[in-house]
């Protein structure tokens, strides 16, 4: 049985985070984690996996956080689970679906691609923040923007995401404010490379492989997550 989850399941959803092997980011929320989004759990007797589902502005649907007990893999929990939240997504019309895995994590990726994402974009992420004095506002480029580990393509009249530009280095930014003290932070996405002057500060930048090579000041990779994949399903067919 596949049920959106309550705070009663939380014990249980903080356990199996902690046992996935993954950067427990979840566990160190607490309870909050369940305050935005949908999460669901997979439910045989007892929960075995869960999933969370975010509504984006982009008429997108975003998944994360699967996880699974340990003893309960390779029974097809990932997959109910996946395959329930793609069609609660449709149901609701979004168009797309969206997933970030971790470009190590060769199960999720695997999972991922059998069902049906493809690869869209393959990210960098630094740590650090970026003074915006000296660039001049923007459109907003038509590609994948972080608004907080979940990326949109937000077209030029979307209001939370500020674009920016200084000859030829473009960024947009998105300041994260949940009243939450880890998950609040400023994310920046590069679209063109030039020479950035990175200050330290609670900020997260997510630079595209293509633009890496072309991009420099940038020092700090991110602790346990510095490289993943943004894959994308189409939900209309």
């Amino acid at each position: 049985m596949i049920r959106v989850a309550s705070e009663s399941d939380w014990t249980d959803i903080s356990r199996i985070s902690a046992a996935s092997g993954y950067m427990d980011y979840i566990g160190n929320m607490g309870p909050r984690y369940l305050g935005f989004g949908e999460t669901y759990v997979f439910q045989d007797v007892q929960i075995q996996g869960f999933c969370k589902l975010e509504v984006l502005p982009d008429h997108s649907v975003h998944l994360s956080g699967l996880r699974v007990l340990p003893e309960a893999r390779r029974r097809g929990v990932a997959m109910e689970l996946t395959r329930y939240l793609l069609d609660s997504g449709a149901r609701r019309g979004c168009r797309v679906a969206r997933i970030l895995v971790e470009s190590g994590n060769n199960a999720s990726l695997y999972l991922s691609r059998k069902i049906g994402f493809t690869e869209v974009e393959h990210f960098h992420f630094f740590q650090g923040t970026i003074d915006t004095r000296s660039f001049s506002r923007s459109v907003n480029e038509p590609s994948y923007h972080d608004i907080g580990w979940k990326f949109i393509l937000p077209g030029e009249s979307e209001s939370d995401v500020i674009s920016f530009k200084r000859g030829g280095v473009k960024f947009s930014t998105f300041s994260e404010d949940r009243g939450d003290e880890i998950m609040d932070t400023v994310h920046y996405t590069i679209f063109s490379g030039g020479h950035l002057e990175i200050q330290d500060g609670k900020g997260v930048i997510s630079v595209p492989e293509r633009c890496l090579g072309s991009t420099t000041g940038l020092y700090r990779p991110m602790e346990g997550f510095s490289e993943a994949f943004l894959l994308e399903k189409d939900l209309t067919q």
